[in-house]
């Protein structure tokens, strides 16, 4: 019963509705169990077996009810080939290749009942179709199927050497390279998920490996293949952070996706522009970032995952950029995942959903709207679960927030608590240096002019040893804030002013 509840659950509305149609044409006479069966799992979704089979046949463990279930599982496999119900599918409308798959080996499905009718001549041109489609969908597999029954018929020898033969060897030739690159991006992952850090034995299997492609793909291109390798030379280029190597592969990518049919959906031509605004800003190459992230967003749809990584992109580049009225009007269009609690299950989700309160909060610091910046800091709380990570990020912010404020007591009061943290989570990188600079600032009775020794060698640190990471929590680089406190300037002027004199230093 659960395959059947199951895929029940899958159904749209629209389904359902074809489902009730079909099973109601198939029926000759009697009451229409199937149906009835329908009908109370609409009503009833959390029934077991027990309940539907006393309810249809008056007897918990009835034979007939197990028949019958048995026949309405094929007709509910049955319904879901009905091409009616791929047109209107969605998950197919944002991803062709699947569609046309099921279109090819239903082709082929048809060719086999008319050969068997004898109506040779008709099954030739459906297969010969299914030849067709297959090459431009670049689906070797079912192009030698379609050739070996087209083999099977043909009664002219000349046929067979020069168009059916070679075309099969061509199919066999791409299909093993489509394995074979497969097999070697599966066994990446596996290595991937047994030793997550990216060691010298990753290296030289990307290495060893993307050489075989490249070799196997001199001799008989295939485009899935290529595209396991493309994505291979990626990750081999991102293993060794040579990232501008990585942009230009993510091009190559894009541009092999958007070119072959086969490949391309929104989704899988999404994902590069994603990864490519993650470098960019890496980089801190904003503009570029953000024209990739809004590439990303075009092609998600509005209420998935990726769109809100797409969306976290676009704001670290409108901050960064001063773009304040487009990032808040980023974050108006995630109000989908803000305001509705059942998206929310997921904990990826609600650290995304964190990060957008948390961006509210840098946006506000930008503006000089200290107070609201350290109200929205209320609402982050999944994010201060991250008790190596965002936690300490978020604790600086608040005390950086309470010094604008004047609340120096309280600030003074979160830099002991940051201590005692630190100490208990030996908490590594630029956090050391900048409650070091914390500490001994608030020793110094917060004054920003007249830095101690232990101040100013915790800002060289941080300046020349421990580079700022623009996709992070530390939104507001320290350093910089120091400057502009001892300046007293506002923090996002003397920011852009260091961008731009960073960029024309390059």
């Amino acid at each position: 019963m659960d395959r059947v509840k199951k895929i029940f659950a899958s159904l749209s509305k629209t389904e359902i509705r074809y489902l009730k149609n079909y099973l109601t044409a198939f029926h000759n006479k009697g009451s229409n169990k199937s149906l009835e069966l329908i009908e109370l799992l609409e009503k009833h979704p959390q029934w077991d077996q027990a309940q539907f089979s006393h309810k249809l046949y008056g007897d918990p463990q009835s034979k007939a009810f197990l028949m019958m279930r048995k026949r309405l599982l094929e007709k509910m496999m049955e319904t879901l080939s009905l091409s009616i119900n791929f047109h209107n599918n969605p998950t197919f409308k944002g991803d062709p290749p699947a569609y046309e798959s099921i279109a090819i080996l239903k082709d082929y499905m048809y060719a086999l009942f008319l050969r068997r009718r004898g109506l040779e001549k008709l099954a030739v041109e459906l297969l010969q179709r299914c030849v067709q489609k297959a090459e431009k969908f670049a689906m070797p597999e079912y192009k030698m199927l379609a050739l070996a029954s087209l083999r099977g018929v043909a009664t002219d020898q000349e046929e067979l050497d020069q168009y059916i033969h070679p075309q099969l060897q061509n199919a066999l030739a791409q299909y093993e390279n489509d394995l074979l690159a497969g097999g070697i991006d599966k066994t990446f992952r596996l290595m991937t998920d047994q030793h997550p850090v990216f060691d010298e034995t990753r290296i030289q299997y990307l290495e060893e490996k993307t050489a075989l492609l490249e070799e196997k793909l001199s001799e008989s291109d295939s485009p899935r293949a290529r595209y396991f390798f493309i994505n291979l030379k990626l990750q081999l280029a991102n293993g060794k952070e040579d990232y501008e190597t990585s942009k230009s592969i993510y091009q190559e990518l894009i541009n092999h996706i958007e070119t072959n049919k086969g490949l391309k959906s929104r989704n899988r031509l999404g994902i590069p522009y994603l990864r490519l605004s993650s470098i960019e800003l890496y980089q801190e190459n904003f503009a570029e970032g953000l024209t990739a992230a809004e590439e990303a967003l075009k092609l998600f749809p509005a209420r998935k995952y990726n769109y809100l990584q797409a969306a976290i992109c676009k704001l670290f580049a409108c901050c960064y950029l001063g773009k304040f009225t487009e990032a808040e009007s980023c974050i108006e269009s995630l109000a989908y995942f803000i305001e509705t609690p059942a998206k929310r299950h997921l904990r990826p989700v609600l650290l995304a959903l964190d990060w957008i309160h948390y961006f509210r909060s840098c946006l506000a610091f930008f503006e000089q709207d200290f107070r609201r910046a350290l109200d929205l800091l209320g609402n982050v709380d999944e994010l201060f679960t991250d008790k190596t990570g965002w936690n300490i990020d978020l604790r600086i912010h608040e005390i950086i927030l309470l010094i604008e404020r004047q609340q120096l007591d309280l600030a003074a009061a979160r830099i002991e608590a940051l201590r005692k943290h630190i100490q208990k989570y030996k908490v590594e990188g630029r956090p050391l240096p900048i409650f070091r600079y914390l500490y001994h600032l608030e020793r110094n009775a917060f004054d920003f002019s007249r830095p101690d020794p232990e101040m100013q060698e915790a800002l060289h640190v941080l300046t020349h040893q421990l580079p700022w990471d623009a996709v992070n929590a530390e939104i507001i680089r320290f350093e910089i804030w120091v400057e502009a406190k001892a300046m007293q300037q506002p923090y996002f002027t003397l920011f852009q002013e260091t961008l731009t004199h960073s960029k024309v230093s390059t």
